[in-house]
Order: C-alpha cells, then sequence, then structure tokens
C-alpha cells in the first residue's frame, strides 16, 4: 500500500474497513492531500483504522487527525487510531488540546 492512501477491504461478516498508513511526517504539505483521499471514500466504509509511524507532525496534521476522527464518528463510523511517536511529538499533542486523539 502506498502511504497516504486508503486500502478498503470487507471482513467476514461484511464490514468495510478502510486502512489509511501515515509515515515520516504529517505536516501541512501533505494534509490536502489526505483529507481529500478520506473524504473521497468516506461512504465507502464503516471503520477506519489510521496506522501512523510519524517522526514530524505539525498543528496542521494534528488538526487532519482530530477532523478524521471526529468527522467519521459523526457519521457512525468506527474509528481506530494507532500512531506512534516519540515523546516530544505526544507532548505536542497534550499541550495543544489535542490528548483524545493518542486515546
Amino acid at each position: 500500500m502506498k502511504k497516504g492512501t486508503i486500502e478498503i477491504s470487507k471482513d467476514k461478516s461484511g464490514i468495510s474497513k478502510a486502512t489509511l498508513k501515515l509515515e515520516n511526517e504529517l505536516t501541512y504539505v501533505n494534509v490536502l492531500s489526505l483529507k481529500e483521499e478520506v473524504m473521497k471514500h468516506l461512504p465507502e466504509f464503516d471503520q477506519i483504522y489510521i496506522q501512523a509511524n510519524l517522526f514530524q507532525i505539525d498543528l496542521t496534521g494534528i488538526q487532519l487527525l482530530y477532523s478524521i476522527r471526529k468527522t467519521c464518528l459523526a457519521v457512525k463510523k468506527q474509528v481506530v487510531l494507532s500512531i506512534k511517536m516519540n515523546d516530544e511529538l505526544q507532548n505536542l499533542l497534550v499541550r495543544s488540546g489535542f490528548k483524545e486523539i493518542l486515546n
């Protein structure tokens, strides 16, 4: 899977699951294309799994994760976040008021 693209599959029970893999950075440079990708596929899945291994994130990236989470929950889609990042980036999330993204 190319990073930043959504792969959609159905499990045995017929639930459509989307996987979005993010690697290295989530910054203003790549946020718009990721947002468009998620919004384009939003009607196609019941659950989204965001798997991220980040070395760099800025406030725009944090806002994107928060927005995806809130948008999906508002339309009754399940969201699973698995985000790996160093302590400094985790502190940025907490200080920015977006601690719930880590939960």
